[in-house]
């Protein structure tokens, strides 16, 4: 409930921004990546958008991370190895 001093915004003002649309969900099982990841990397922010839902999904290796223009097209390639953030590092 609004405060009983608080004024209505006039006709035409601007409003806050509408939230950014979130990502994809965390696969719940490992072998559902590959499919997201296809995904990603189809969409407007191809790698970076990648990057960031493997970051955010604890799933990328970031010391097995590479990249450098290794076909010659001018474009840089990546290298990445995915992990699993469900499994037991102890147990296989």
């Amino acid at each position: 409930e609004a405060p009983a001093d608080a004024t209505p915004a006039a006709e035409g003002e601007a409003t806050a921004p509408a939230p950014e649309e979130a990502g994809p969900a965390c696969p719940a099982e490992f072998a559902s990546y590959p499919a997201t990841l296809e995904e990603l990397l189809a969409a407007p922010e191809g790698v970076d958008g990648v990057l960031a839902f493997l970051r955010s999904c604890e799933a990328l290796d970031e010391t097995n991370l590479r990249s450098g223009d290794w076909n010659g097209d001018g474009v840089d390639d990546y290298a990445v190895t995915i992990k699993n953030p469900l499994s037991d590092a102890a147990a296989p």
